[in-house]
């Protein structure tokens, strides 16, 4: 699993997820200004209340759409297959298309073996780990 996209869906996730409780936050708030307004309570603090609720509530959905999308980029990425890589050439060093069994440019397998046993030798092996022949150059290696 994509790590990076996992990342982004949680804090996606974490975003939206606060944006809404800033949304109810701001909705609690118009409510208690409406209450606190048809008590009789002065128009300035009425107002206050509203304007700090609706700043809330913009935040919130700030929150919640920055989340979304967030989340949505997350997912996109997940489901998308990596690239393989290049294959490297361990004769001549030029890289070549993934599955490929031939250089395409000095035409030589793309896999060393070892001379002994016919074991695939790593990139910078400097032993079989089948049979332990040591491995010193080209001449040592089957084609």
């Amino acid at each position: 699993m994509n790590e990076k996209s996992v990342k982004k869906i949680k804090i996606g996730a974490g975003l939206a997820t606060g944006g809404v409780a800033a949304l109810l936050i701001s909705a609690i708030l118009s409510r208690i200004a409406t209450n606190l307004f048809l008590k009789g309570v002065t128009l300035n603090v009425y107002t206050a209340i509203v304007v700090c609720s609706n700043a809330i509530g913009l935040i919130g959905l700030v929150l919640a759409l920055v989340g979304a999308i967030l989340s949505a980029v997350g997912c996109a990425k997940l489901g998308k297959k990596e690239k393989p890589a290049p294959v490297v050439c361990p004769y001549c060093g030029v890289p070549n298309s993934p599955g490929s069994k031939f250089c395409e440019t000095c035409g030589k397998p793309l896999v060393k073996r070892c001379v002994n046993c016919g074991t695939e030798i790593a990139p910078g092996e400097k032993f079989c780990k089948n049979c332990g022949v040591r491995v010193r150059d080209e001449s040592d290696l089957k084609d």
